[in-house]
């Protein structure tokens, strides 16, 4: 790597790139958090602060025991989801070279998200009707910022979405 004088801070592209190349070649799948500053020799606020960046983009995921990892590394994708009109939802990965494909959610598992989100998902094991299916793990970002809808004729309490990709 490059020799840092002292005082010099990484800009956050840089800081964010070592720490992917840093999840990418290690041994084991995912890595604790709070190593991260002394493996890479920087300071712990500067790390965190990429940290947290990276997982809102979705580069990173944060597992229950404060470890960090690649979704790739533990065998999820990251994409938007896309619904038609009858209801069928899929998610496109935002990586085109991505080998996963595109994968078929069923109706059950594509609640809470919508359509345009942009979540992580884990692949089933086994692929349904000859396509990949899998269920969404976590919503990295919303995909609507506002949705419009419509008061029910039967129960004016009762909200319906104009757009027919939305279910409710």
């Amino acid at each position: 790597g490059r020799c840092l004088r002292p005082g010099r801070r990484l800009s956050t592209n840089e800081t964010e790139s070592k720490i992917l190349a840093a999840l990418g070649s290690t041994k084991r799948k995912h890595t604790l958090a709070e190593q991260l500053p002394q493996v890479l020799k920087l300071p712990a606020n500067e790390v965190q602060t990429a940290l947290e960046e990276l997982e809102s983009k979705g580069h990173i995921i944060r597992t229950r025991k404060g470890r960090v990892a690649l979704p790739s590394r533990l065998g999820m994708v990251t994409g938007r989801v896309v619904v038609n009109r009858r209801g069928r939802a899929v998610v496109r990965p935002v990586d085109p070279n991505d080998p996963a494909g595109v994968i078929g959610l069923g109706r059950r598992q594509v609640r809470p998200a919508m359509d345009g989100d942009l979540v992580l998902v884990e692949p089933a094991p086994y692929a349904r009707h000859g396509r990949p299916s899998g269920r969404i793990e976590r919503i990295l970002e919303r995909g609507r910022r506002r949705l419009t809808a419509v008061t029910s004729e039967g129960d004016p309490e009762t909200l319906i979405p104009t757009d027919p990709r939305v279910g409710y």
